[in-house]
């Protein structure tokens, strides 16, 4: 069990370490984390649920389909600045 001094203590660490205004945005995202984890777990154990990748099957299979020119890839890579080895 956790003493409510030592939660104090972690309080004030986290205060020092992120700030007033930082935590609040980091506890938000670990809700939606944890929201989205618990999802993902009941999508997994639960495959009866449509998922939203079966939803879509044309666009993921165009997109699979597709091939990547090498010449689009040698421009970004040269507008990045990276060389190419040809």
């Amino acid at each position: 069990m956790v003493s409510p001094m030592e939660l104090i203590v972690l309080g004030s660490v986290a205060i020092l370490l992120f700030g007033t205004k930082k935590l609040p945005e980091l506890g938000s995202g670990l809700g939606h984390a944890i929201s989205n984890f618990n999802k993902a777990k009941s999508d997994i154990l639960n495959p009866s649920n449509s998922s939203p990748s079966e939803s879509k099957p044309d666009e993921v299979s165009r997109l699979q389909e597709s091939p990547v020119e090498q010449s689009s890839l040698g421009e970004l890579n040269s507008a990045r600045g990276h060389r190419t080895e040809e």
